[in-house]
């Protein structure tokens, strides 16, 4: 069984960048990996599924054992 940890970090345009989350993790305590850090710049309103990003990653990456840490969720409804 996997114990790996990723980490999935989102902004919603280019201009922004992932940085603040990634150090939002590293602040709590989390050894973060780069090889372990799924980014991708899409809006909010779209859902995690339809992102190529989130998709992939639960498609082709997360094992069981695995943990998927998220700095925030929003909802769009």
């Amino acid at each position: 069984m996997s114990q790996r940890t990723y980490f999935y970090c989102r902004v919603s345009t280019s201009e922004q960048t992932t940085a603040n989350q990634v150090e939002a993790f590293k602040a709590k305590g989390y050894e973060v990996r780069e090889d372990f850090i799924i980014e991708e710049t899409v809006s909010g309103a779209v859902c995690a599924m339809e992102r190529k990003g989130f998709r992939a990653m639960v498609e082709h990456k997360l094992m069981k054992g695995d943990t998927l840490v998220v700095l925030k969720l929003e909802s769009s409804w």
